[in-house]
């Protein structure tokens, strides 16, 4: 890989659909060398993005979101801003802590632990295709990093190994 040392790319979009249309197909050819052969990241950043939108305090159509993404010769981090509607991230990450604390869930793959329920499915897309995920404690603002280059082997879906990954910061400091 050539020393890219520090890379940034910065989209504004209004709505959901913009996404898919003006910056989807840039950001495709940008990790398309860097991160894993399934798109696991690219997948992420989808779900950050529709998380953007689906809880805008704009609504959906009218979702004012920011993505930037940082490439350096060690990692890649796409940041998601929107302004969204109230949810507890510092509670959220606490109830998935005690997941992680029982026994017969710490090791399952979160998909058996949701099983068909849609319910922060988004999240767990998310914790599995990145080293760490932090979000605002307010959630206007998630963060996925992952280390380059990343191969597919490096994707865990067990929930104890996946909570490990989930941050939660305020004011740009992360919260014990």
């Amino acid at each position: 890989m050539t020393d890219i040392a520090r890379t940034i790319h910065t989209y504004e979009i209004v709505g959901y659909d913009a996404y898919f249309v003006d910056v989807l197909p840039d950001l495709t050819e940008i990790l398309s060398e860097l991160t894993d052969e399934n798109s696991y990241f690219i997948i992420a950043i989808n779900e950050a993005v529709c998380n953007a939108a689906k809880y805008s305090v704009y609504g959906y159509e009218e979702a004012k979101i920011k993505i930037e993404l940082v490439i350096t010769n060690e990692d890649v981090t796409a940041t998601v801003i929107s302004k969204t509607k109230p949810f507890n991230a510092l509670e959220y990450r606490n109830k998935l802590l005690k997941l992680k604390e029982n026994p017969k869930l710490k090791n399952m793959p979160w998909s058996e632990y949701t099983g068909i329920s849609e319910r922060s499915r988004g999240f767990w897309m998310m914790l599995m295709a990145v080293d760490y995920l932090y979000i605002d404690i307010n959630s206007d603002r998630v963060s996925l990093n992952i280390s380059i280059p990343r191969k597919a082997e490096e994707v865990t879906l067990t929930i104890g190994e996946l909570i490990k990954r989930f941050f939660v910061e305020k004011d740009g400091v992360v919260i014990p």
